[in-house]
Protein backbone atom coordinates (compact mmCIF):
# COMPACT_ATOMS: atom_id res chain seq x y z
CA UNK A 1 0.00 0.00 0.00
CA UNK A 2 2.72 2.53 0.62
CA UNK A 3 5.22 1.13 -2.06
CA UNK A 4 7.91 -0.25 0.27
CA UNK A 5 9.28 -4.11 0.93
CA UNK A 6 8.07 -5.48 3.82
CA UNK A 7 11.08 -7.58 5.18
CA UNK A 8 9.29 -8.94 8.44
CA UNK A 9 9.85 -5.87 10.33
CA UNK A 10 8.34 -6.00 14.43
CA UNK A 11 5.37 -3.30 14.80
CA UNK A 12 6.12 0.20 16.07
CA UNK A 13 3.01 1.16 18.92
CA UNK A 14 4.53 3.80 20.57
CA UNK A 15 3.26 3.01 23.63
CA UNK A 16 4.88 1.67 26.52
CA UNK A 17 1.97 -0.26 28.95
CA UNK A 18 1.93 0.74 32.36
CA UNK A 19 0.77 -2.52 33.74
CA UNK A 20 2.92 -5.87 33.50
CA UNK A 21 1.54 -9.43 33.55
CA UNK A 22 -0.70 -10.62 35.76
CA UNK A 23 -2.78 -13.07 34.19
CA UNK A 24 -1.83 -16.38 32.10
CA UNK A 25 -3.93 -16.03 29.44
CA UNK A 26 -6.31 -12.70 28.08
CA UNK A 27 -9.27 -13.61 26.03
CA UNK A 28 -10.22 -10.54 23.71
CA UNK A 29 -13.86 -11.53 23.48
CA UNK A 30 -15.26 -8.09 21.09
CA UNK A 31 -14.72 -7.07 17.56
CA UNK A 32 -15.39 -4.33 15.91
CA UNK A 33 -18.97 -3.85 14.58
CA UNK A 34 -18.21 -3.89 10.99
CA UNK A 35 -16.95 -7.42 11.33
CA UNK A 36 -19.44 -9.44 12.99
CA UNK A 37 -18.32 -12.21 11.21
CA UNK A 38 -15.29 -12.16 13.12
CA UNK A 39 -16.99 -13.20 16.67
CA UNK A 40 -16.43 -16.46 18.31
CA UNK A 41 -19.61 -16.78 19.80
CA UNK A 42 -20.04 -16.37 23.65
CA UNK A 43 -20.72 -19.35 24.61
CA UNK A 44 -17.77 -20.79 23.12
CA UNK A 45 -15.94 -18.01 24.97
CA UNK A 46 -17.68 -19.05 28.30
CA UNK A 47 -16.74 -22.70 27.11
CA UNK A 48 -13.38 -21.71 27.21
CA UNK A 49 -12.94 -19.61 30.09
CA UNK A 50 -14.38 -22.44 32.17
CA UNK A 51 -12.07 -25.12 31.23
CA UNK A 52 -9.24 -22.56 31.61
CA UNK A 53 -10.09 -21.83 35.41
CA UNK A 54 -10.73 -25.85 35.57
CA UNK A 55 -7.10 -26.30 34.85
CA UNK A 56 -5.48 -23.15 37.24
CA UNK A 57 -5.10 -21.04 34.39
CA UNK A 58 -5.31 -16.94 35.81
CA UNK A 59 -7.69 -16.18 33.58
CA UNK A 60 -9.26 -12.27 32.32
CA UNK A 61 -11.62 -11.21 30.11
CA UNK A 62 -11.90 -8.51 28.03
CA UNK A 63 -15.82 -8.52 28.03
CA UNK A 64 -16.06 -8.47 31.62
CA UNK A 65 -13.75 -5.21 32.20
CA UNK A 66 -14.68 -2.05 33.44
CA UNK A 67 -15.83 0.25 30.96
CA UNK A 68 -13.00 2.00 30.22
CA UNK A 69 -10.86 -1.15 28.95
CA UNK A 70 -13.72 -1.20 26.08
CA UNK A 71 -13.23 2.87 25.42
CA UNK A 72 -9.38 3.76 26.61
CA UNK A 73 -6.94 2.77 23.93
CA UNK A 74 -3.89 3.40 26.52
CA UNK A 75 -6.28 1.31 29.11
CA UNK A 76 -7.22 -1.53 26.28
CA UNK A 77 -3.20 -1.96 25.92
CA UNK A 78 -2.74 -2.02 29.63
CA UNK A 79 -5.35 -4.41 29.87
CA UNK A 80 -3.89 -6.52 26.99
CA UNK A 81 -0.30 -6.24 28.36
CA UNK A 82 -1.22 -7.63 31.69
CA UNK A 83 -1.20 -11.42 30.55
CA UNK A 84 0.94 -13.79 28.84
CA UNK A 85 -1.19 -15.07 25.72
CA UNK A 86 -3.61 -13.61 23.95
CA UNK A 87 -6.61 -15.59 22.73
CA UNK A 88 -8.67 -12.71 19.99
CA UNK A 89 -10.24 -13.07 16.96
CA UNK A 90 -8.89 -10.87 14.43
CA UNK A 91 -9.14 -7.90 15.81
CA UNK A 92 -7.10 -5.01 17.18
CA UNK A 93 -6.68 -6.94 20.01
CA UNK A 94 -5.09 -9.41 18.04
CA UNK A 95 -2.14 -6.83 16.71
CA UNK A 96 -1.92 -5.19 20.04
CA UNK A 97 -1.25 -8.54 21.56
CA UNK A 98 1.23 -9.19 18.89
CA UNK A 99 2.61 -5.18 19.19
CA UNK A 100 3.40 -5.72 22.94
CA UNK A 101 5.46 -9.28 22.04
CA UNK A 102 2.41 -11.68 23.55
CA UNK A 103 1.90 -15.02 22.53
CA UNK A 104 -1.19 -14.91 20.43
CA UNK A 105 -3.60 -17.46 19.48
CA UNK A 106 -5.51 -15.87 16.61
CA UNK A 107 -9.33 -17.14 15.55
CA UNK A 108 -9.59 -16.80 12.12
CA UNK A 109 -13.08 -17.35 9.65
CA UNK A 110 -13.78 -15.01 7.21
CA UNK A 111 -10.83 -13.06 7.02
CA UNK A 112 -7.16 -14.93 5.67
CA UNK A 113 -4.98 -15.81 8.19
CA UNK A 114 -2.04 -15.78 5.98
CA UNK A 115 -1.82 -11.94 5.74
CA UNK A 116 -1.39 -11.71 9.42
CA UNK A 117 2.45 -12.54 10.60
CA UNK A 118 2.73 -13.82 14.42
CA UNK A 119 6.43 -13.49 14.43
CA UNK A 120 6.76 -17.45 16.22
CA UNK A 121 5.01 -16.02 19.02
CA UNK A 122 1.31 -17.26 17.76
CA UNK A 123 -0.38 -19.27 15.11
CA UNK A 124 -4.27 -18.88 13.43
CA UNK A 125 -7.02 -21.36 14.39
CA UNK A 126 -9.45 -21.73 11.46
CA UNK A 127 -12.87 -23.83 11.31
CA UNK A 128 -12.78 -27.30 11.28
CA UNK A 129 -13.49 -28.42 8.71
CA UNK A 130 -12.44 -25.04 6.76
CA UNK A 131 -15.81 -24.36 4.55
CA UNK A 132 -15.11 -24.08 0.60
CA UNK A 133 -16.44 -20.30 1.18
CA UNK A 134 -13.52 -19.15 3.58
CA UNK A 135 -11.56 -16.72 3.31
CA UNK A 136 -14.68 -14.68 2.30
CA UNK A 137 -13.88 -10.86 3.86
CA UNK A 138 -17.73 -10.08 4.29
CA UNK A 139 -18.98 -8.34 6.78
CA UNK A 140 -22.57 -10.68 6.74
CA UNK A 141 -22.00 -14.30 5.80
CA UNK A 142 -24.39 -14.68 2.45
CA UNK A 143 -24.70 -18.18 3.81
CA UNK A 144 -26.40 -17.39 6.87
CA UNK A 145 -23.94 -18.83 9.34
CA UNK A 146 -20.77 -18.07 11.64
CA UNK A 147 -17.97 -20.75 10.30
CA UNK A 148 -15.91 -19.28 13.49
CA UNK A 149 -19.00 -21.66 15.70
CA UNK A 150 -16.78 -24.67 14.15
CA UNK A 151 -13.99 -23.92 16.38
CA UNK A 152 -14.13 -25.92 19.08
CA UNK A 153 -13.44 -24.41 22.58
CA UNK A 154 -11.24 -27.64 23.44
CA UNK A 155 -9.62 -27.29 20.50
CA UNK A 156 -8.91 -23.92 21.19
CA UNK A 157 -7.78 -25.27 25.21
CA UNK A 158 -5.37 -27.66 23.52
CA UNK A 159 -3.19 -25.02 21.36
CA UNK A 160 -3.15 -22.61 24.49
CA UNK A 161 -1.36 -25.63 26.40
CA UNK A 162 0.44 -26.21 23.30
CA UNK A 163 2.04 -22.41 23.85
CA UNK A 164 2.41 -22.04 27.38
CA UNK A 165 3.97 -25.02 27.90
CA UNK A 166 6.83 -24.68 25.65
Amino acid sequence: MVGAKWNGEEYILGYKPKKVGNYDIGLNTNVGEKWPTKKWPNYKWDELENILIKNNYKVTRQDKQPNNILTNLNDYMDWINSSKLIVSSDSLGLHIGMALKKQVLGLFGPNPSKEVYFYNRGKAILPEPIPDCLPCSEEICKRGKNCLENITSERVYNEINKMLKT
